[in-house]
C-alpha cells in the first residue's frame, strides 16, 4: 500500500507538486508587440545581410546560433520599444549610421517588471551586435548602469535563454554586450 511501481506515493506526489509549482511560478508569458517591418526595412535587413556578411537570400531570415543579452541604457520600456520602432536609424547615432541605415532592433525587450516582449520573428535578423547579427538572437533589458537588472528582469532571463535553448539546437553561445566589447579590444588591441 502507498507504493506505485516500487516508488512511495508520498513521492510521487511531492514530485508532482514540486515540478507542477516550479513550472507555475517560472513559466513566463512572451507578448508579442512588434515593431515596424515595412517592406523598406525588409529590404534594409537583406541589404544588411549581404554588405556585411555576404549573404544573398530573399527573406532577412537567420539560423540562431547564440543569444546576446544587452541593456538598452534607456530608463523606460515606452522610449525602448520607439528607439527599435523606426525603420531608419536617427541621426544621433553617427558611430554606425556609415555602415547602414537601417534602424537597430532587436528580436527580445525585457521590461523593468520582468515582462517579455518578442518585437519581431526569433529568426528574422535583427541589427543589434556588429559582427554577429546574421546569428544571434537579441534580447535588451530595459534599463543601464544607473537602472542595473532587476529580479524580475534576471529571472526572466534565465526563463529567456532557457526557452531559446531548447527551441534551437543550433543555439550555443550566450554572450553580454560587455563580454563582446572586451572580446574586440583582445583581438583587435
Amino acid at each position: 500500500m502507498g507504493e506505485f511501481g516500487g516508488i512511495n506515493r508520498s513521492i510521487i506526489i511531492f514530485l508532482l507538486f514540486n515540478i507542477g509549482v516550479k513550472s507555475i511560478l517560472f513559466s513566463q508569458e512572451i507578448i508579442d508587440k512588434p515593431i515596424q517591418f515595412t517592406e523598406e526595412r525588409k529590404q534594409l535587413s537583406l541589404e544588411y545581410l549581404e554588405q556585411h556578411y555576404g549573404i544573398a537570400q530573399k527573406e532577412p531570415i537567420i539560423t540562431p546560433r547564440m543569444i546576446v543579452l544587452h541593456w538598452t541604457a534607456i530608463p523606460s520600456f515606452k522610449k525602448s520599444f520607439h528607439a527599435f520602432d523606426d525603420v531608419h536609424l536617427p541621426n544621433a547615432r553617427t558611430e554606425i549610421k556609415d555602415a547602414s541605415t537601417l534602424n537597430v532592433s532587436i528580436q527580445f525587450l525585457i521590461d523593468r517588471d520582468g515582462q517579455i516582449y518578442r518585437l519581431m520573428p526569433e529568426t528574422w535578423m535583427a541589427r543589434h551586435v556588429i559582427g554577429l547579427n546574421h546569428v544571434a538572437i537579441g534580447v535588451e533589458n530595459v534599463g543601464g548602469a544607473k537602472k542595473p537588472l532587476t529580479k524580475a528582469q534576471l529571472k526572466s532571463n534565465i526563463w529567456l535563454v532557457e526557452y531559446l535553448k531548447t527551441k534551437y539546437e543550433t543555439m550555443n553561445i550566450l554572450l553580454g554586450i560587455m563580454s563582446i566589447k572586451l572580446l574586440k579590444i583582445q583581438i583587435y588591441g
